[in-house]
């Protein structure tokens, strides 16, 4: 009697067991987009896990590459474009920063930064109005000091930096940018 129930036992596990099997084969794949990088040079991340993620680290990534590039024949234009995707406070901060810093060195050596996102993704979304992002990007300069190097004309600078992400009024707009 007690083979027969280990059969039985046995017999039963192996149904369940192929019919999970089954189940895995058979179900349908989840949608997954491969990140991207374009001929422009313009980042397209991957499949994330809902809506809110994809919309955050899209934020992130537009973000980056525009607070991260400069060019100084506009910088009036760059630093409003860069600010209007920030947080009011953050803009602020962001606008002190470039006025102390970006601007004088962008003038003086007659700066071009071309910043190129080569991969971004979500850290962590803590609620539905706050996220983290880890961008990775691509910073080419071109200044008056390295077109005089013949042999290295730019210089490329490869960086990670977290973003931060709060959501107003439907949009998000960055917090913070820290580098790494």
């Amino acid at each position: 009697m007690t083979r027969r129930k280990l059969m039985a036992a046995l017999v039963a596990l192996v149904v369940v067991a192929g019919a999970f099997t089954i189940y895995l084969a058979t179900r349908p794949e989840p949608a997954s987009v491969r990140p991207e990088v374009d001929a422009d040079g313009v980042y397209r991340p991957g499949s994330l896990p809902d809506e809110v993620a994809e919309d955050a680290v899209q934020a992130a990534v537009l973000a980056a590459q525009k607070s991260l590039s400069y060019d100084y024949r506009t910088l009036d234009e760059v630093l409003a474009d860069a600010t209007e995707l920030m947080t009011d406070d953050f803009a602020a901060e962001f606008s002190e920063v470039f006025e102390a810093t970006a601007r004088p060195s962008a003038l003086e050596n007659k700066a071009v930064t071309r910043t190129l996102v080569r991969g971004g993704g979500l850290v962590r979304a803590e609620d539905d109005d706050h996220a983290v992002s880890l961008v990775y990007v691509d910073q080419v300069l071109v200044d008056s000091t390295t077109m005089k190097n013949k042999e290295q004309p730019l210089t490329v600078s490869q960086n990670r930096v977290l973003v931060g992400l709060e959501r107003t009024d439907g949009r998000w707009l960055v917090d913070s940018i820290e580098p790494l």
